[in-house]
């Protein structure tokens, strides 16, 4: 499972998944299951969300290079 270092910033949690986009293959439908990944559907642009806390739902953007919110 891909962990990812940080805090939720609306509830503080560290239970924090990336959100995918694009079109899913059978491996990525397969993270989603097991809750490894989100699934954002194939629209993406600059200010779409790239994580999301399992706690409270909230999703967030960082800079995609560094993971900073």
């Amino acid at each position: 499972m891909e962990r990812l270092a940080g805090v939720c910033p609306s509830c503080g949690s560290h239970d924090i998944v990336p959100i995918r986009y694009g079109l899913p293959g059978s491996d990525m439908f397969q993270r989603a299951e097991r809750g490894e990944i989100i699934l954002g559907g194939c629209e993406v642009d600059a200010t779409s969300p790239n994580l999301k806390c399992r706690e409270c739902e909230h999703a967030w953007q960082t800079d995609r290079a560094t993971g900073i919110p």
